[in-house]
């Protein structure tokens, strides 16, 4: 699947929602093609970010990586995997240019949401904020169990593959499998009228850095393992809350990024005096 990184924000669109996500063809899997697996329902966006806004990303990352503590089992962090940080988002970049667009797409295709609001006039639009913001670096074995997360929305970028999964789904423990995971992101999904637990599985590769899969909080979701390979896979991860709630676990992340910002424009004023 090809990420054009060369757009520019106002283009960014959903390339799948859910039934008619997509997929990479079995040929190449470079192109993309309409999806339908009777799963889980229609209720994500599957985006590929410009090129600016991945490097948004990284830069946030190299930034915040080493200043904020490691998430660990007391922050609620479920996973296998060895190293996860919360970081910030500079300048409120991401979730200005990125975030806030699918949070207030997704909030009112609800209709309820939609006539509340706009119609009946019942309530105020609701203000969205990046609640917390972390990078996860997932190692060979390492995988991330079936969770969901608090807030509102929730999202995963991905930032860097180092396999592909055609090659992970011929290792010998997925080649004979009906539904070979091995390497894959997986939405999960319980149904009313069966006792069949629903899935959705993103196959991933190289090509899919810089892509992003927002999702509502509630959904259950896991991170198969992959093999192979001693190099790590980067992913960012994030929940969407209304303003007049963020948990306060990540107050200490906010009130640093704030101070930073802080000591920023102080540094800016002493450097205009110094010219002057």
């Amino acid at each position: 699947m090809q990420i054009e990184q060369d757009k520019n924000e106002d283009d960014l669109e959903p390339v799948g929602t859910g039934l008619s996500g997509f997929l990479p063809k079995e040929t190449d899997g470079e192109e993309e093609i309409p999806y339908e697996d009777g799963g889980v329902q229609n209720c994500w966006y599957d985006v590929r970010l410009s090129k600016e806004a991945v490097n948004r990303c990284w830069e946030n990352i190299e930034m915040y990586g080493e200043k904020f503590a490691e998430i660990d089992e007391n922050n609620h962090l479920p996973s296998d995997y060895r190293k996860s940080e919360f970081i910030g988002d500079e300048d409120n970049w991401i979730f200005e240019n990125v975030l806030k667009e699918y949070s207030e797409k997704m909030y009112y295709e609800d209709w309820k949401n939609h006539y509340d609001v706009h119609i009946a006039k019942k309530y105020p639009p609701p203000k969205f904020k990046l609640g917390n913001f972390w990078v996860n670096y997932q190692n060979q074995t390492e995988f991330n169990p079936p969770h969901n997360h608090s807030g509102l929305y929730s999202f995963v970028i991905f930032m860097r593959i180092p396999t592909h999964w055609k090659e992970q789904h011929k290792l010998p423990m997925a080649i004979n499998a009906n539904n070979p995971c091995v390497s894959d992101f997986q939405l999960l999904q319980g149904s009313i009228n069966s006792p069949i637990l629903l899935s959705r599985n993103f196959f991933l590769c190289p090509e899919d850095e810089g892509r992003m899969l927002f999702f509502p909080a509630w959904l259950s979701h896991q991170v198969f393992p992959f093999y192979g390979t001693e190099e790590t896979r980067i992913t960012l991860s994030g929940n969407i809350f209304t303003e007049a709630y963020v948990e306060p676990r990540i107050e200490g992340v906010l009130a640093f990024e704030q101070n930073l910002n802080k000591k920023k424009k102080q540094i800016e004023i002493i450097k205009k005096t110094i010219k002057k």
